[in-house]
C-alpha cells in the first residue's frame, strides 16, 4: 500500500492542525503522480469539493483513497478510461456514495428514514405498554413490554443478571421498537423455582413470547443469554428475526479442574451472593445453585454454536474487551475463547449490533444500537462481527 501515515495530534490542537496535515500529505502524494493522472485528480478534487462529503473526516478518506488509486494506476500504467470509465461524472459518484456525505446531512437522512418507518409502523395496531408475571411452570416470571408500533426485541440476561441492566440500550434506542425484558428464573421480580436448567430457559422465552402475542422478534442477548439465544432460533428459526449477541462464546471450563474451580469460585463469593442479588448480579439461589448453573453452561455449550437453522439468521456478534475477573483470566477463560471462536465464521450480518463492549456490561455499547435494521454500506463495507 502507497498510503502516507502521518500522525495527528490530540486534543483541540490536534482538530485544528490534523486535517492540514493530511490535506498536506495528499496534495504531496498528487504532485509525484504523472502529468495525466494528476490531470484528472485535479477535476476529480474540483468536483469533490463542490458535490463531495460534507465534513473534513468524510471528505480526506475520499481524497486519501482517490491519491491511493491514482497511485496504483500511475504504477500499473492503467490507461485513463479504464480507470474512471466512460462516464467520469458516474466513477465519481459511485465513489463518494461509499463513503456517505458526513455530518448533518446523513443524520437528517437518518431522521427521515425513521420518521417514515414509524409512520408505516403506526398504520397498525398499536400494542399498549404493560408489566406483569407470566406463569410458568412450579414459578412466575417478570416481564416488561414497551409496547408501542415498532418491531418486537426481546432481551435475554446474562446468567445471574436481572432486565435492568439493559435500561439505557432502551433508553437509548427510544420508540423506534417495541421492548420486551424480563427476569430468569429466582433473578429479579420473577419468583423462585426448582428448575434452573438451561432447557427451562429455553422453554421460559417462548413462554414470554406466546404470553406477548409476539410471533418474531430479534433476539438481543448478553453472555448466557446470547448462548440461548442461538440455541432458541435454532428450534424456532421463524419466530426469529435475527440474533445480537453480545460477549457470549461457545468455550468453557470443562472437566474435573473446571468444575472444581466453578465451586471453589461460588463457594468464596457465597456471602455477598444475597446482597449482590438485590443489585441485578446474582440470583436467588444458593452458592451451590449459581455453580450448577455456571457448569451446565461450560459444559453443555463446549464448542457449540449456533445451528444449521440459526446460521442462516441476520446475526451480528460483539466480543466483550474490557478487564475480565481473575478467575476469568487464567487457563481457558472468555481471552482463549474469544481467540479461539476467531477460526469460525459466522454468516455475514444485516443487522448492526453496536460497539464492542466491556465485559460485564451490556448497555456500554448502546450507541451503536440505534440501526437494528439493513444498513447502509459505509466506507468499510457491512458491518462483520466477530466470528463465533
Amino acid at each position: 500500500m502507497m498510503s502516507m501515515s502521518v500522525p495527528e495530534p490530540a486534543g483541540l490542537f490536534g482538530r485544528m492542525i490534523g486535517p492540514k496535515r493530511r490535506w498536506r500529505a495528499y496534495k504531496a502524494r498528487i504532485r509525484r503522480l504523472p502529468e495525466r493522472y494528476r490531470l484528472v485528480v485535479d477535476a476529480l478534487e474540483r468536483y469533490l469539493m463542490h458535490f463531495g462529503p460534507v465534513d473534513g473526516d468524510h471528505a480526506m478518506a475520499v481524497f486519501d483513497d482517490v491519491a491511493e488509486l491514482f497511485e496504483r494506476a500511475a504504477a500499473e500504467a492503467t490507461p485513463i478510461r479504464d480507470l474512471v470509465g466512460d462516464d467520469p461524472v458516474e466513477f465519481v459518484e459511485a465513489l463518494v456514495r461509499n463513503y456517505g456525505r458526513g455530518g448533518y446531512v446523513d443524520r437528517e437522512q437518518d431522521r427521515l428514514v425513521r420518521a417514515v418507518d414509524r409512520a408505516q409502523r403506526a398504520e397498525g395496531p398499536e400494542r399498549p405498554a404493560w408489566s406483569g408475571t407470566v406463569p410458568v411452570g412450579d414459578t412466575a416470571l417478570y416481564v416488561r413490554d414497551s409496547g408501542g408500533f415498532g418491531p418486537p426485541v426481546v432481551y435475554l440476561n446474562g446468567a445471574y443478571a436481572d432486565l435492568s441492566h439493559w435500561r439505557r440500550v432502551i433508553a437509548h434506542l427510544g420508540d423506534d421498537c417495541r421492548h420486551i425484558t424480563y427476569d430468569a428464573r429466582a433473578r429479579g421480580r420473577s419468583q423462585r423455582s426448582a428448575d434452573h436448567s438451561f432447557e427451562a430457559g429455553l422453554g421460559d422465552l417462548s413462554a414470554v413470547l406466546d404470553a406477548r402475542d409476539v410471533e418474531q422478534a430479534l433476539l438481543v442477548g448478553w453472555s448466557y443469554g446470547a448462548i440461548l439465544s442461538w440455541h432458541w432460533a435454532d428450534r424456532h428459526p421463524t419466530r426469529a428475526a435475527g440474533l445480537v449477541c453480545v460477549d457470549a462464546f461457545p468455550i468453557g471450563l470443562t472437566g474435573d479442574e473446571g468444575r472444581a474451580r466453578i465451586r471453589a469460585l461460588f463457594h468464596r463469593m457465597r456471602w455477598a451472593l444475597p446482597i449482590a442479588s438485590r443489585f441485578g448480579m446474582a440470583a436467588r439461589m444458593t452458592a451451590e445453585e449459581h455453580a450448577d448453573v455456571n457448569i451446565e453452561i461450560n459444559r453443555d455449550q463446549r464448542g457449540v454454536g449456533p445451528g444449521d437453522r440459526a446460521a442462516g439468521l441476520p446475526r451480528a456478534v460483539r466480543a466483550g474487551h474490557g478487564r475480565q475477573p481473575r478467575h476469568a483470566r487464567r487457563g481457558d477463560g472468555p481471552r482463549q475463547g474469544r481467540a479461539r471462536s476467531a477460526d469460525r465464521g459466522p454468516a455475514e450480518p444485516d443487522r448492526r449490533a453496536g460497539r464492542q463492549q466491556p465485559h460485564g456490561d451490556p448497555a456500554q455499547g448502546r450507541r451503536g444500537h440505534r440501526r437494528l435494521g439493513p444498513r447502509r454500506p459505509g466506507p468499510h463495507g457491512p458491518v462483520r462481527p466477530a466470528a463465533t
